[in-house]
């Protein structure tokens, strides 16, 4: 009997950080250097490596061009945009033309997130400890 089997090419990221409380209970949400929202995403890719080799193309080109000259995030040693694209490190020109591509490549690349309010899971979770301490 031959078993065949479906496969998914699936690229899973988080923004924001988990954490509701600090070791001693207090609720930290929206305090400094704790954000409101977290999210996980991820990436379904029906051609991976196209992909892998359209970005490569586009960061060779980027790097090569002069508008770019002494931007940091370029310079290998860094391990920035000049290794990886990174939304949080790449120059907004850089996020759009990233984007731009993904874009062009249609239903190929699919998109889904969930997003937590973190101050609204936080007051659930105060309640029921107060409920059952």
């Amino acid at each position: 009997m031959v078993r065949y089997v479906d496969t998914s090419q699936l690229f899973v990221d988080e923004a924001g950080d988990p954490t509701l409380f600090n070791a001693t209970g207090e609720m930290i949400v929206e305090t400094n250097g704790c954000s409101r929202f977290f999210m996980m995403g991820k990436v379904e890719v029906d051609n991976p490596k196209l992909v892998a080799e359209q970005l490569t193309a586009l960061r060779q080109n980027l790097i090569s061009h002069p508008y770019f000259v002494g931007v940091a995030s370029f310079r290998p040693e860094r391990k920035k945009t000049a290794l990886l694209f990174h939304a949080k490190d790449d120059l907004p020109e850089v996020r759009f033309q990233v984007f731009d591509l993904l874009y062009s490549l249609g239903k190929s690349i699919r998109f889904h997130a969930v997003i937590a309010d973190k101050l609204e899971l936080a007051k659930q979770e105060q309640a029921q400890r107060s409920a059952q301490p």
